[in-house]
């Protein structure tokens, strides 16, 4: 399979990730925080995580934390968290 390079800086700056918050996406993303939830997960690690849509669906609380791992900056950049529990990293999970 011929991998495709993506500028992943280039489309969240340029507004072509502005789309994934739409009904479909957040129908996925309430299943997900709801496997989290039922589960009794203290820690998310949501690589890929983009602007971090799916903390908005995972219990917060005392001892619960999140981690955002995406290799977008511009992403990462565009996210607003005054919470402690919360952290976004920039980073290619390949390397």
């Amino acid at each position: 399979m011929k991998k495709r390079s993506i500028d992943w800086n280039h489309d969240y700056s340029t507004g072509q990730w502005d789309g994934v918050d739409d009904n479909y996406q957040w129908a996925r993303l309430a299943v997900v925080g709801g496997i989290i939830s039922v589960a009794g997960a203290r820690s998310v690690l949501d690589v890929g995580c983009g602007q971090g849509l799916l903390r908005n669906f995972i219990p917060k609380g005392p001892q619960r934390f999140y981690t955002g791992l995406d290799i977008s900056r511009v992403a990462i950049d565009g996210v607003s968290s005054d919470q402690p529990e919360e952290q976004f990293i920039c980073a290619n999970l390949e390397h």
